[in-house]
């Protein structure tokens, strides 16, 4: 891929190139200017173009594709450059500033206003919107919010430690309850805690945290006291801070790879009881050229295959292709006007699914036609939705942009809000708020009693259902536990790839879940630990038996026949990692050999040589540890056992119901309730699941349902029923966030959409004034949801495949090195590695000065008693050698007599040989003494320290990774790998030098 680029000319920008493939760049844009240097014209390469216009302190910019416009924007501007006005495609924002030119206010384009208010520090005292009413602050002297007042009564208070930081927020409703959540920092049972934030109390329980060197966050628990239950997190992470592992509650493990340019290139997963290890759930591969066209890959572990082809200009997606070997499950093409909206989606293998849409100058749908028929969508100046399909919508009382009323064929719908925006009234159902002003309550019409609970962040964690007294609790859609009577708690993990795609999730019945128990020895304990007495060092972390565990990481994976070690599976080496190995200890061999042969002076020459050899063969090995993964790390490339996916098949009870149904089967689950086993998901452009198969490849199927597993949906996100069929077992659905099949809502985290309304039910906390619409805050993504998602219900972004091209192929990288940084990186790589490995050697001095000064006795033990083994080993070498030295040559003379007397003819004789046959004046046998003389000179302790080494970094890494662990160097596992690689090689080399000759001369043969 090359890298941009971007010419100047007397300090100005003149042309751009965005990155590219090959030889030929795809986008370049090229800049024009005036005299004064403004820029008056921007094209680039796709044709379109943008031209500027000043007059006075307004400019005017067209932008046109191919000649033909499609927006015009005028922005005028006061003297001091704040904007007063905005007029896009003739509608019009107007904005209000104080002295400080602070925005005072924002007109949209129907009238409507924002209002704030300022003190004279700049604090916003107040905020007013048609919206929520007027929401009022108080600040400290140091600037910190101590109050937050509510229109509707509610308030939140704040407090703060003498360093400012948060210690305690309250929430208060307006009926008096309160609700409250208090921070801790600088625990020293915390590692690494000092100046960080270690525990959170809030109405769920208790979450600790603990932390890195580095500060990024180890180690998250998470107590639900009503469940009376804790859910741990590991994570570890690279050098530059991105997630490499992380282990959840049951023991799981997934790991990340990430390409040189930072994206997430593949995920592994461990089974949580080691007899799976390194087996892939997701890898992203791209880009790709497929003849003229480009593509990216989505490949996930049962072999089921997305092709994402995009135009390499527009980085749009115009193709996807999903399926596996010669089955195709679904072919779509997809259709752009000038303004990159989608046009059409066509459906090459059903025909019948194919969409085409419309849009108004503002980019927001107009007309959807698919399978569900025709829909006209109608909007206000200011963004309200006031016609979808059969659909009529009024808008009433104080707060202008909440819908009060829908009327369709199907009947009359009625909404009420409170003063804050928050509807409190649904078609007959009532919702309650807590203190915080989240969703804490829904009474449904037909009886039916939904609480729903959050934790210090807002994030909702328990779901319950008091009529069949089933719960959800809920960690970051990462983790999950069902609890439903009479039956066994359901854990669920889910795997999340690129951009938030949502690959995969794991249900378990039975699990052993990680506890407090595994974590409580003290440094100093974990570290004699891991000499004296390594179990505690090395069960960290672990759910499982931790013997059983090492049976199966190690008995299974290891020592089940050498043919593991040069074993092919699926069109690679099996076990990259210590092929390497071998391959390098090989080498070693061999050119002891040659030296022999060569009779080089002993091993002398190899310090001429390894001037050279070293820095080659450090930069191969740092590059291969630590670029590429190439199977360093448990988890990581070297698959072991079988996948998840086959050790967990996904199994579906006849009482499961249909994605179809909008409901339950009669007394059975709830739809979108996951079943035991592991499903792979499918998405759409948008993230939306379509499609979900097992572990076979095969979309699912079974339960109630009739035919297999596929959704389909409409252009807001309700579910079309009448198409979508299969097993409705996974919660998360449109734009892949969780779907309520109770009350037909979805979860966006920060506030809930009702996609059948195509609005938000609580108003949004953010205003965007530079949108015409982006004061109205019940609107969905803008009114373009083909386009776009909102992954936290509070901003629009580019839908999924659209950002996992662009962050692919690099333009969604803003960080993406030029090409000037990219060679300075690889010309100090040289100056990088010796520095790496001066500190590496500096650390281990260090490190091992502490553990000397801490366990002086029991590591003087250790000495003596390896010490001890060590000329015990030795000495048992040399006797047995030695015997066999005389047994070889009783055996050798006889093998040559006889022989030298077969092809003498007889004449031969041991006792009167000839000068040809003399044993004595043989080259062969000179050199085969000399080289056996060299095999009882070696240093047999050396060549066994350095086998020994090679042992642990082959079969046992874990233990290396458990010290590591201790001092928060695990991310320099691949760095200490090889230094100890290379010490191997260096004893061994040593050990096989043995004692050269005092003159340092070459064994003579004459």
């Amino acid at each position: 891929m090359k890298l941009p680029e971007g010419p100047y000319s007397n300090g100005l920008l003149r042309t751009k190139t965005e990155p590219y493939i090959g030889v030929v760049p795809f986008l370049t844009a090229s800049y024009l200017y005036d005299s004064e240097n403004k820029t008056t014209s921007i094209s680039d390469t796709s044709g379109k173009k943008a031209d500027m216009t000043y007059s006075g302190f307004t400019t005017t910019s067209v932008t046109s594709v191919n000649s033909n416009p499609i927006s015009t924007i005028a922005v005028t501007k006061n003297a001091l450059g704040d904007i007063q006005s905005k007029t896009e495609n003739g509608k019009t924002i107007q904005y209000q500033y104080d002295s400080n030119s602070k925005t005072t206010q924002i007109k949209d384009p129907e009238g409507k206003n924002v209002n704030f208010t300022y003190d004279l520090l700049g604090h916003k005292l107040s905020q007013t919107t048609v919206n929520t009413g007027t929401t009022t602050f108080q600040y400290s002297v140091s600037g910190k919010v101590l109050e937050q007042r509510n229109a509707n009564g509610s308030f939140l208070t704040y407090q703060y430690d003498t360093l400012d930081r948060l210690l305690r927020v309250v929430g208060n409703a307006s009926n008096g309850s309160t609700q409250t959540v208090q921070l801790t920092y600088d625990e020293t049972g915390a590692a690494n805690g000092v100046g960080k934030l270690t525990s959170i109390f809030d109405a769920i329980g208790k979450t600790d945290f603990q932390y890195d060197a580095r500060g990024n966050q180890t180690k998250i628990r998470k107590y639900l006291n009503q469940e009376d239950l804790t859910l741990i997190f590991l994570k570890d992470y690279d050098l530059g801070n991105k997630i490499t592992t992380l282990t959840y509650p049951n023991g799981s493990v997934i790991h990340n790879q990430y390409t040189p340019g930072g994206y997430l290139t593949s995920i592994t997963m461990d089974a949580p009881d080691g007899s799976s290890s390194g087996q892939p759930v997701v890898n992203y591969v791209g880009p790709l050229a497929e003849g003229t066209k480009f593509k990216v890959q989505r490949t996930v572990g049962n072999g089921v295959q997305t092709n994402i082809y995009f135009d390499p200009i527009l980085q749009k997606p115009t193709e996807i292709v999903t399926g596996i070997d010669a089955d195709v499950y679904e072919s779509l093409t997809y259709d752009y006007d000038l303004a990159g909206n989608i046009t059409k989606i066509d459906d090459l293998r059903n025909p019948g699914r194919t969409q085409t849409f419309q849009y108004d100058t503002f980019n927001r749908i107009t007309n959807a036609t698919g399978k569900y028929g025709t829909e006209d969508y109608q909007y206000s100046d200011g963004g309200n939705l006031i016609k979808k399909g059969t659909s009529s919508y009024s808008y009433g009382g104080s707060n202008q942009h909440a819908v009060t009323q829908i009327v369709s064929p199907a009947g009359i719908k009625n909404y009420s809000y409170d003063s804050s925006g928050l509807m409190i009234h649904r078609d007959g159902d009532t919702l309650e708020y807590d203190p915080m002003g989240k969703l804490h309550r829904i009474l449904t019409s037909d009886g039916q009693v939904l609480t729903y609970d959050y934790d210090y962040s807002g994030s909702r964690v328990r779901k319950s259902n008091q009529g069949d007294g089933s719960s959800v609790v809920s960690v970051d859609g990462t983790y999950e536990v069902s609890f439903r009577p009479g039956y066994s708690p359901l854990h669920t993990l889910y795997v999340k790839g690129l951009s938030g795609d949502l690959v995969s999730q794991l249900s378990l019945e039975s699990v052993s879940l990680l506890t407090n128990a595994q974590f409580e020895n003290s440094e100093d304990s974990t570290i004699a630990g891991l000499f004296l007495n390594s179990k505690n060092a090395l069960c960290k972390g672990i759910s499982k038996d931790c013997k059983e565990y090492y049976k199966n990481r190690i008995y299974k994976k290891y020592l089940a026949g050498l043919e593991i070690l040069f074993s092919v599976q699926h069109g690679r080496i099996g076990n990259q990692f210590r092929l390497t190995i071998i391959s390098l200890f090989g080498i070693c061999l061999f050119g002891y050999l040659g030296f022999s042969i060569l009779n080089s002076k002993s091993f002398r020459m190899l310090d001429s040589l390894r001037i050279g050899i070293t820095p080659i063969l450090i930069l191969s090995v740092f590059m291969g540890f630590n670029f590429f993964s190439c199977g360093l790390l448990p988890g990581t490339s070297n698959k072991n056992g079988d996948p998840p996916w086959v050790i967990f098949p996904s199994t579906i009870p006849v009482d499961t119901p249909s994605v179809s149904s909008t409901g339950t089967s009669s007394g059975g689950n709830i739809g979108g309730t996951p079943v035991p086993g592991m499903i792979f998901f499918h998405p759409n452009h948008l993230g939306s699941i379509s499609m979900a198969t097992n572990g076979a490849g095969k979309p699912i199927s079974g339960g109630s349902a009739i035919g297999t597993s596929f959704v389909s949906y409409k252009p807001y996100g309700g579910i079309l029923r009448t198409d979508s069929y299969g097993p409705d077992v996974f919660r998360y659905k449109y734009t892949g966030q969780e779907e309520d099949k109770e009350t037909g809502l979805l979860y966006y985290k920060s506030r809930y959409y009702d996609p059948e309304m195509a609005r938000f039910l609580q108003a949004d906390s953010i205003v965007n004034g530079e949108s015409v619409s982006g004061s109205n805050l019940y609107m969905y993504v803008d009114g373009n949801p083909l386009s776009y998602r909102d992954p936290a219900g509070q901003n629009a972004l580019i839908h999924m495949f659209n950002q996992i091209v662009k962050t692919m192929i690099g333009f969604a990288n803003k960080n993406m090195p030029s090409k000037a940084t990219v060679e300075k990186n690889v010309r100090a790589i040289g100056r990088g590695i010796d520095h790496g490995a001066r500190v590496i050697g500096r650390g281990a001095a260090g490190m091992n000065h502490n553990i000397q000064a801490r366990f002086y006795k029991q590591l003087h033990l250790i000495d003596h008693a390896g010490r001890a083994v060590m000329r015990s080993v030795d000495h048992s070498w040399r006797e047995v050698l030695e015997k066999s030295t005389r047994i070889g040559r009783e055996m050798g003379r006889g093998i040559d007599g006889a022989v030298r007397k077969i092809l003498s003819g007889g004449t031969y004789s041991r006792n009167h040989g000839t000068r040809m046959w003399s044993l004595d004046h043989s080259i062969t046998g000179k050199f085969l003494g000399h080289a056996w003389q060299d095999i009882l000179d070696w240093d047999w302790g050396k060549i066994l320290a350095g086998v020994a080494i090679v042992v642990v970094v082959v079969f046992f890494p874990e233990v290396i990774l458990a010290g590591l662990e201790i001092f928060d160097l695990k991310y320099l596992a691949g760095s200490v790998i090889a230094s100890m690689i290379f010490t191997a090689a260096k004893l061994i080399i040593e050990g096989m030098a043995g004692e050269e000759a005092e003159d340092g001369r070459p064994y003579n043969t004459n």
